[in-house]
C-alpha cells in the first residue's frame, strides 16, 4: 500500500508530469533535459572563465581574447543558409547529431592541442582562429534545426514548467562543474606555475559528456517539418519572420540584451583575474552558485508567469537586472576581493527571473509554420548582436588602453569605460521594454 502511494505521488509530481517516458512528447522532453545536463557540464569546462584562462595561459592578451571570442558570433552569419540546407532533408536527425558531434570534436580536440604544437605565438593565434571558425561554422549551419525539431515537445501547457526545470538543472550542473573545476585549477599547477596541464585535462573530460549529449539529442521522435511555402530560399530567413509583427518586436529585445552582455563580457573576466587578482576558485564558485539561486527563485517566477505573462515577468525583472551593472564601475583592486563576489551574487538574484523570461522569447510568438526560418532569424539576431557587442567592446578597450576617464568619485580604465557604455545601453533597453511590453502579449502567432 505504501509503495503504491509512493508511486502515485511520483506520477503526480510536477517534474514527472513534464518529464517521463509514457508518450513521445514526454519522452522528447526527457531527452532534451538530459541534453541540458550533459551540454551544461561540457560547456562550463570549455567556455567562459576556463576558455579565457586557457587563452591567457597561452600568452594571448585581453584585446586579442576579445576578437577571438567574437569569432563564434561572426560564424552565425552562415545560419542564413540553414533553412535551404535543412529543407533538403525530410528527416534531419542523423545530420543534426553528426554536425553537433563534429562541432564539439573539432572544438575540444583542436583547441586543446594548442600548447603542444611547435608554433610561434602569432601562428598559434591564427590556428586558434581557424579551428574556432571551422567548428562554429558547422554548428551554426545546423544548430537551429534542433530547436525546430524539439519545439514540437514544448506545448503552451508545459513550456513554463519545462523552462523552469531547464534552468534549475542547467544551473545545478554548472554549480558542481564550476566548483570542482575551479578548485582543481587552483590546486593543481605545473612546476612553473602554469595552469595549462589541468585545463587541458578538463577540456578532454568534457568530450565524454559530449558523447552522452549527442546520444540524448538523437532519441526524441522526429515529426514532419511544416512550411508555409513549397520553396525555401536563403531569403526566407529575412522575409518569413517579418510576416509576424510580435515576433519581430521580440527580436529587438533579443538584439538589445545580447549586444549589451557582450560589450564587456570577456574583458571583465580578464580584469578580475589580472587586475583584481581574484582566483579561479572564487570566480568559479561565485558563478556556480547561480544554480542555487535558480533552484530557489525560479519557482516564484514560474508562478508569476502563469498568473500574468512572459512579458510581464520580463518587464519587472529587466529594470533591476540592467541596473546592477553600475555596481561594476566601483570595483577596484583595493575592494575587488570582497566587492566582486557581492556584485556577481547580486546579478544572480536579479538575473534569474530575467533569464527565465528571456529564454522563452523565441517561443512566445513563434508561428506554427516557418519555424526554421524564424528560429534561424532569432539565432542570427542573437549572434549578430553578440558579435557587434564584442567587436564594439573590444574596440573601445583597445582605443582607450592607455586612457583613464574621471567621473565624480570614479576613475575609469578601458574596461570600466566599456562597462559604462554597457550601463547606458541597458538604460535604453529598460525604456524599450517598458514601452512595448503591452504590445507583446502572451499568445502564440499563427500562420496568417
Amino acid at each position: 500500500m505504501t509503495r503504491s502511494l509512493s508511486l502515485r505521488h511520483l506520477k503526480d509530481n510536477d517534474f514527472f508530469q513534464v518529464f517521463n517516458f509514457r508518450d513521445d512528447l514526454a519522452k522528447g522532453r526527457s531527452c532534451m533535459i538530459f541534453d541540458i545536463l550533459f551540454s551544461s557540464i561540457a560547456s562550463n569546462l570549455i567556455t567562459g572563465i576556463f576558455f579565457t584562462g586557457f587563452l591567457l595561459e597561452n600568452g594571448i592578451d585581453m584585446v586579442d581574447i576579445g576578437y577571438v571570442t567574437s569569432i563564434p558570433l561572426f560564424c552565425s552569419l552562415f545560419s542564413i543558409f540553414t533553412p535551404v540546407l535543412l529543407s533538403r532533408f525530410k528527416r534531419r536527425k542523423f545530420v543534426l547529431c553528426a554536425a553537433r558531434f563534429f562541432y564539439y570534436s573539432i572544438n575540444i580536440l583542436g583547441i586543446t592541442a594548442v600548447p603542444i604544437l611547435p608554433l610561434s605565438l602569432e601562428a598559434k593565434k591564427i590556428y586558434i582562429v581557424f579551428v574556432i571558425f571551422i567548428c562554429n561554422t558547422i554548428n551554426q549551419l545546423f544548430a537551429t534545426g534542433f530547436t525546430a525539431w524539439h519545439s514540437n515537445f514544448l506545448g503552451d501547457d508545459v513550456r513554463p514548467k519545462y523552462f523552469s526545470y531547464q534552468q534549475i538543472i542547467s544551473g545545478l550542473a554548472g554549480f558542481v562543474t564550476l566548483l570542482v573545476s575551479g578548485l582543481l585549477t587552483d590546486a593543481v599547477s605545473a612546476s612553473d606555475g602554469s595552469k595549462l596541464p589541468i585545463m587541458m585535462v578538463l577540456r578532454l573530460c568534457a568530450f565524454f559528456f559530449v558523447i552522452l549529449d549527442v546520444f540524448a539529442l538523437s532519441r526524441p521522435k522526429e515529426y514532419e517539418y511544416k512550411t508555409s511555402t513549397n520553396k525555401v530560399s536563403v531569403f526566407s530567413v529575412f522575409t518569413d519572420p517579418f510576416r509576424y509583427k510580435n515576433f519581430m518586436l521580440s527580436m529587438i529585445i533579443v538584439f538589445m540584451w545580447t549586444f549589451s552582455t557582450h560589450l564587456s563580457l570577456s574583458a571583465y573576466e580578464v580584469y578580475a583575474l589580472n587586475e583584481l587578482k581574484v582566483s579561479y576558485t572564487v570566480i568559479s564558485t561565485v558563478n556556480a552558485t547561480y544554480g542555487w539561486f535558480i533552484f530557489f527563485i525560479v519557482p516564484f517566477w514560474r508562478k508569476h508567469t502563469l498568473k500574468h505573462s512572459w512579458y510581464r515577468t520580463l518587464l519587472v525583472t529587466t529594470i533591476p537586472n540592467c541596473l546592477t551593472y553600475f555596481i561594476g564601475l566601483f570595483i577596484v583592486p583595493a575592494n575587488g576581493l570582497w566587492l566582486y563576489p557581492i556584485y556577481r551574487l547580486i546579478q544572480h538574484v536579479t538575473g534569474v527571473g530575467f533569464n527565465y523570461a528571456f529564454a522563452n522569447i523565441a517561443y512566445v510568438h513563434l508561428p506554427e509554420a516557418d519555424r526554421t526560418s524564424c528560429l534561424t532569424f532569432h539565432a542570427l539576431t542573437s549572434n549578430a548582436a553578440g558579435f557587434l557587442g564584442q567587436i564594439v567592446g573590444t574596440a573601445i578597450i583597445s582605443a582607450t588602453k592607455n586612457i583613464t576617464f574621471a567621473l565624480p568619485g570614479l576613475l575609469l580604465n578601458n574596461v570600466k569605460i566599456a562597462l559604462l557604455v554597457q550601463c547606458i545601453w541597458n538604460v535604453l533597453m529598460i525604456m524599450y521594454v517598458c514601452r512595448f511590453t503591452k504590445k507583446l502579449g502572451p499568445t502564440t502567432e499563427h500562420t496568417p
